[in-house]
């Protein structure tokens, strides 16, 4: 256990080191007052047909059209804006970086400057089953695939404290057992039956940066879970861009 350096500072909590996978789960690093605006934006949006989460912003994927994303995309996302996830973003961003061990991470922008959705506020009871996250895959030749040997990480906030909702991680890559499945989501669980696991509890204010390129699970919950994601892929060459 060790105090999180961030820049030009430190900040006073500390971070544990997640067992097993590379990452960090981190207390204290986003200040009580931006939890509960974020928290209060939690649930008032759309819900995805893909996980039935509900959004408070189309996130990056659900604007995904199989090819590249339309302008009506992009109107959304900008007319989406918001100060506290802004704010949160930023901290994000900084965090993520001291982790990953980059300079800076730069929020993700089209080819013509338009801004993607920087990170999504969400609500939901569901679970979500075994999956990883791989932008060089899920958006081949697009600006968020920094290329083959690029890695993609997850950046998590946890809004509120709900019974259950934890986050499941197992020690398993499937980049390490040869190559990725044709689709992140939903992963056989056999093919990781043995794989260590370790949980990550949702605690309102809880921060938690992993490499999301292992299997992992979200546990539903008998009432809502409010949380708040974002995405982080960084090229072999150091460059590091976030979407949500």
């Amino acid at each position: 256990m060790s105090d999180l350096k961030i820049n030009n500072g430190s900040w006073s909590q500390n971070g544990h080191d997640l067992e097993l996978v590379q990452g960090r789960v981190v207390d204290g690093a986003i200040p009580p007052t931006l939890v509960a605006e974020l928290a209060a934006l939690a649930g008032s949006g759309s819900g995805s047909g893909r996980t039935g989460i509900n959004n408070h912003v189309e996130n990056t994927f659900e604007g995904w059209t199989g090819t590249g994303w339309t302008p009506a995309y992009f109107n959304r996302v900008a007319a989406a804006q918001h100060a506290a996830v802004e704010a949160w973003t930023a901290l994000a961003r900084r965090l993520v970086a001291d982790v990953v061990g980059v300079h800076t991470v730069e929020p993700a922008r089209s080819q013509d400057g338009h801004a993607f959705t920087p990170a999504v506020v969400r609500e939901t009871m569901n679970g979500i089953d075994w999956h990883f996250d791989a932008a060089h895959l899920e958006y081949p030749g697009t600006e968020l695939d920094l290329g083959p040997d690029s890695q993609h990480w997850s950046v998590i906030t946890y809004l509120n404290t709900p019974q259950n909702g934890e986050l499941e991680v197992a020690a398993w890559k499937p980049a390490d057992a040869g190559a990725h499945p044709k689709e992140s989501y939903p992963l056989d669980e056999r093919l990781f039956a043995s794989a260590e696991r370790i949980k990550v509890q949702p605690v309102a204010g809880r921060t938690a940066i992993m490499s999301s390129e292992y299997a992992h699970r979200v546990h539903p919950t008998p009432t809502p879970r409010r949380f708040v994601t974002m995405f982080v892929a960084v090229g072999a060459n150091g460059q590091a861009i976030s979407f949500g």
